[in-house]
């Protein structure tokens, strides 16, 4: 017989005093629903926050490190009874670090493995309950569960003791499924007692704007007016006729026409990441939240607002960068220098701890806010993109550490005449910085920036740095093709590799082939590779102590172990235009011969897109997919595509951005889709390229990808609040509405 014991569970948790009224913010959550009561409570006691301010995404599923992190917050936050963290993939940046340590200490959570706790990985319905169950002290039961049938070992007494308390009563619950987050907050509102809940429903928002149509009409409108996650950024002022809007704000709203970020800021700096690229089919409009995040400005000052509408960074700085690991790049200017070497500050801020960890008015950055990639302006070779999508800049959080300088004055002068080059050699001494603002290592090491100018070659990883010492070469002796020199070298400079645990490898490496002609008197930087992932330091060696001939690459796993040559993937390539007596033709990756070389030239597409327009031999213009060789559209047009411009950090030629392309026949201009059906004729429209997901016209004003105006161009008004640049669309009760965004709540 079931025993219901849900009362007593009370003891579990600390969150147990009845709420006061609640408001149900949560448009996916109905306010009558059995669901409401547990999300409600989740929301109120600080358990976790909907997805949006109007969203809570119930079915969406919960990582391994977002459900220890729901107990923690439900146990009240407890200190962990641990300090020493034994998994290799969570950061001490991580937000669920502390979560994890505590449900470790607790004995609720070994990991997956020794060294492995899987914080993305999805938590199905059974690790779930057995959280819980071993929160509870692992209490005996007798019940035997349907549920436990066929259950792995680990978990049927967690299934069975979860049963028999009705935290499984009328739930759809598989063991081995992944758990979705209206389960998760079930069981520990359940595990609470269920207190009662006392729901209000917001007042009803009326229709306010210009009636558009149903969204089943306009639901295509939608999907390029506002980013993947439905929002879009807006401006609120008066327009003048003469400056525009006067004294803009802008803020984030909804699909609903409800501010997520209120219009108190100056501007919302939202653009594309460099991992998201640019594809066919990539809506014009970029995501305004990455990872949860934005940057704002307000009185020229910088900060960071999250998808809840909250500064969590305040609007103090010179500039905020956006997250790496969890923690953002802080920068303040030095005296009037606004750009190059050293004209900032640098510090750091850690999300999950609410709270800088380094202030940004001490050390000096060596460059703001720079990607190390191989080409910083268009990232077309990039090094590596940190967990929230962007590339890895100078400074920035790899692995649990940062790099900071804490001396730049270090300088080698060299005689003129025995220096081809640079007169004098510019390092500093930098340190390791962790995650809640402690350097690393026992004394400052020297690092040559330059040769960090690429991820690959980036001095710091995780807890390794590659340092440089000075070693007096004098007595050494060079021998190469011009013969065997004897060496007057004082100071060379050799590399070595140390850590947040100690020395690795002393300093003993140097480049040979600086001495290859003969020079007497050299200082050099070697240039080494610490690759975390495949675990190796590489670095490039002088072949004999007492003979530089030429060198070799030697490599050591990060214990300072020597070892063979790595074996690294070689680059793919995907694709080839190639040219035969004066033709064009695509190779791609999948059919290496049989070129049809039909092509008078294949010439502009999107960066990072892989269709490019492609000309027939009479001059009509298609499209070609360059990575198979497939005709998107057929050569039969005078003009594809619309001129190039620049909106939001992409290069917009309109190939499908908006699911659409705009093409040019005769006299007649069309919309098209990928099948090439025509959408809309937009003949004598004058459509400019599309921006933040809809087509300008100076004429008349914005249309959609179906040809349909949907945003005022024009609006002769002077010091009256309803500039055009304040319209938007938004929906209610399936109806859509157009209106200036001056009359949103």
């Amino acid at each position: 017989m079931k025993k219901f014991l849900l009362a007593s569970l009370a003891t579990l948790l600390l969150c147990t005093t009845m709420a006061s009224a609640v408001e149900n913010p949560f448009t996916d959550v109905s306010s009558d629903s059995d669901l409401a009561a547990p999300v409600l409570w989740a929301l109120e006691n600080g358990i976790t926050s909907g997805t949006t301010t109007t969203t809570f995404a119930p079915d969406d599923t919960c990582t391994r490190g977002q459900v220890v992190t729901f107990l923690w917050r439900a146990k009240g936050e407890p200190t962990p009874s641990i300090t020493t963290n034994p998994f290799t993939d969570v950061a001490s940046s991580s937000p669920y670090y502390t979560a994890i340590l505590w449900a470790v200490g607790e004995g609720i959570t070994n990991g997956l493995t020794e060294t492995s706790f899987g914080p993305s990985t999805n938590c199905t319905s059974g690790q779930v309950v057995t959280f819980l169950y071993r929160a509870m002290g692992e209490p005996e039961s007798t019940y035997e569960s349907a549920y436990a049938d066929g259950a792995a070992s680990a978990y049927v007494n967690a299934i069975n003791w979860a049963d028999e308390t009705g935290l499984l009563d009328g739930m759809d619950f598989a063991v081995s499924a992944a758990s979705p987050r209206s389960d998760i907050v079930t069981f520990l509102y359940r595990d609470t007692g269920s207190p009662e809940i006392e729901i209000t429903v917001p007042e009803p928002m009326e229709a306010i704007g210009t009636y558009m149509g149903t969204i089943a009409e306009y639901q295509s409108t939608f999907d390029t007016l506002f980013d993947k996650d439905g929002y879009r950024v807006v401006a609120v002022g008066e327009n003048s006729s003469t400056a525009g809007i006067v004294n803009a704000k802008y803020g984030v709203i909804d699909q609903y026409g409800t501010f997520i970020v209120e219009p108190v800021y100056d501007s919302i700096v939202w653009s594309y990441t460099p991992a998201e690229g640019i594809a066919p089919g990539n809506d014009v409009l970029p995501d305004v939240f990455h990872a949860g995040y934005v940057q704002v400005t307000q009185d020229g000052k910088y900060g960071l607002v999250n998808s809840q509408g909250v500064e969590v960074i305040p609007c103090q700085y010179d500039f905020v960068a956006m997250p790496s690991e969890g923690i953002c790049t802080l920068y303040n200017q030095v005296g009037t220098a606004t750009s190059g070497a050293y004209s900032h500050y640098v510090g750091y801020w850690n999300l999950s701890l609410g709270r800088e960890i380094l202030a940004p008015d001490t050390y000096l950055a060596m460059l703001k806010n720079v990607a190390l990639s191989e080409d910083d302006a268009t990232y077309t070779q990039v090094g590596a993109i940190n967990p929230e999508g962007y590339v890895y800049c100078f400074g920035d959080f790899i692995d649990g550490y940062a790099m900071v300088i804490t001396d730049n004055s270090y300088e080698e002068a060299a005689n003129s005449y025995q220096m081809t080059a640079t007169p004098t050699i510019h390092l500093d001494y930098a340190n390791l910085i962790d995650a809640n603002g402690n350097f690393a290592l026992s004394q400052s090491v020297l690092v040559y920036w330059s040769h960090g100018d690429s991820f690959e070659t980036y001095a710091q990883k995780g807890q390794y740095i590659q340092f440089w010492e000075a070693t007096d070469y004098t007595g050494y002796s060079v021998t190469n093709a011009n013969g065997t020199f004897s060496l007057d070298c004082s100071v060379v400079y050799e590399a070595g590799l140390t850590s947040a645990n100690g020395v690795v490898l002393e300093a003993q490496f140097t480049d040979p082939s600086f001495f290859s002609q003969g020079v007497k008197y050299i200082k050099h930087r070697t240039v080494g590779s610490i690759n975390l992932d495949q675990g190796y330091y590489s670095v490039l060696n002088d072949a004999a102590p007492n003979t530089i001939n030429e060198g070799e690459t030697l490599y050591f796993n990060l214990s300072g172990q020597a070892i063979t040559a790595v074996s690294l993937p070689a680059a793919e390539t995907t694709y080839t235009i190639v040219v035969s007596d004066g033709l064009n033709g695509v190779m791609p990756s999948t059919a290496r011969g049989g070129v049809d070389y039909k092509y008078k030239q294949i010439t502009y597409g999107v960066d990072g897109s892989t269709w490019y327009a492609c000309q027939s031999t009479d001059g009509l213009w298609g499209l070609v997919d360059i990575t198979t060789g497939e005709e998107i559209l057929p050569c039969m047009y005078d003009q594809v595509g619309i001129n190039k411009a620049y909106t939001n950090g992409q290069e917009n030629i309109n190939l499908f951005e908006m699911g659409v392309c705009y093409v040019k026949l005769g006299d007649k201009e069309y919309l098209v889709d990928s099948s090439n059906t025509i959408q809309a004729d937009v003949t004598g429209l004058k459509l400019q390229e599309a921006q933040n997901g809809v087509y300008y016209s100076s004429s008349s004003g914005w249309y959609d990808s179906q040809g349909r105006i949907v945003l005022p161009g024009y609006i002769e008004l002077k010091n009256e609040p309803d500039p055009m640049g304040s319209y938007t669309l938004y929906q209610l009760d399936g109806k859509v509405y157009q209106v200036s965004a001056n009359y949103l709540k």
